[in-house]
Order: structure tokens, then sequence, then C-alpha cells
């Protein structure tokens, strides 16, 4: 993570500096991209870059972790609007919100969104803890809501465990249906991502909305 120095800086130079390395790393790639370039974009002397990152390892993680704060925070606000809504719809609009997301990219932040599946190894401890911070604002308290109002009458362990994967295998569905890899081909067609979100809404329903070991 960057040193107190980095945080130190004015906004303006700061977001300069982030939007620099964004753009750095989109073009040439995590191995391709050069501190020289960074700083001569930046208006900064190599040795200030020092003063704020270890290296561009150090950096690049920053970027990740500025966009899965990004992230969290978009669709942390979309949630906050949906009111008296039951789960079930919070969980779809949750979804939507996610490709909504997606779609408000800029082309460089989608170009690193790519690039993390295959160096991955790099961002791990981040990635995990933004991925923790995003299942408690996303899954476990809305989890909890809905089985303290009756809507979900399963384990709260299985429930998380159903659920916190339930995204990913609506964009396998879609992968496998569509016959496509590419994130922005899934989401290209609504009518068919609302279809999937139904579908998988359904079987969500069948198996939390029944208390183990009871049967209509």
């Amino acid at each position: 993570m960057p040193k107190e120095t980095f945080y130190n800086l004015d906004k303006e130079k700061r977001e300069k500096i982030e939007r620099v390395a964004l753009s750095e790393f989109a073009n040439f790639g995590f191995h391709g991209a050069k501190v020289n370039r960074v700083v001569d974009k930046s208006g900064i002397s190599k040795g200030s870059f020092y003063q704020y990152f270890t290296g561009m390892d150090d950096l690049f993680v920053h970027i990740v972790e500025n966009l899965g704060k990004k992230k969290i925070s978009f669709i942390g606000s979309e949630l906050k609007l949906l009111g008296e809504k039951d789960f079930f719809e919070k969980f779809e609009s949750m979804f939507l919100s996610g490709v909504k997301f997606y779609y408000s990219l800029s082309e460089d932040e989608i170009t690193i969104s790519k690039m993390l599946p295959i160096i991955k190894n790099l961002c791990s401890e981040k990635l995990e803890v933004m991925k923790k911070e995003a299942n408690q604002i996303f899954f476990e308290h809305l989890i909890d809501e809905a089985i303290s109002t009756g809507e979900i009458q399963a384990d709260r362990d299985f429930a998380f465990v159903v659920i916190s994967n339930t995204s990913k295998q609506i964009i396998q569905y879609l992968r496998r249906k569509n016959k496509v890899m590419g994130i922005e081909k899934v989401f290209e067609n609504e009518s068919n991502v609302k279809e999937a979100i139904s579908l998988f809404l359904d079987l969500l329903k069948m198996g939390l909305t029944k208390k183990e070991g009871k049967n209509e």
C-alpha cells in the first residue's frame, strides 16, 4: 500500500498520479509499465515516487484497491435507494447495479479489471480484504435482515455460501448460454441478464424460504 507521504499530498496531486498510473498499466500492461513514464507524466521526481510507493507492484495494487472501493461505494449507494423491497428484489437490484457499475467504468479501468485474473496473486491480500468488506455490506447485512423478517428460513452460514456464489453462477450460466467469454458480451443483452437472474432467484427462494426438516 502507499506510504503515508502519498496520503499527505493534496487530493489533486494524488488523483493525477493515480490517473497517470491507471493509464500506464492499461496501455503497457503490468510488466510493461515503467516508473520513468509515470513520474514524467505526473510531474514528480523519481525520488518522490519512491517516497510514495515501494515500486510499481505497490502502485498497481493501489490502483486495484481504488477500483474495488469504487465498486463497493457504487453498489452500496444503489442499495440505499431500495427502501422496503424484499431480499430477493434487493439481490436482483444488487446484481444489476454491478452490471451498471461495469458499464460506468472507463476503458482504462475495464482493462485493469481484465488483468486481475492473470496476476491475482499479486493483489490476493487486497482482494480478499475488499471481498470481505463487500460481503459484509452486500450479503451478510441483507441476509441477517431477511432472516429477522422471516424471508429467509435457512441456516445463516448456508444462506451466505449459497447467496454469495449466486452472482458467479449467473455469469457462468450467461457465458455458457450465449457462448461468450468476455464480460462485456455476457452483459450486453439486458433481457437475457434479467431472465438469468429470475431463474436463479427462483432456485434461491425454493432453497432458502423453507426451514430445514419441514415440508409443505
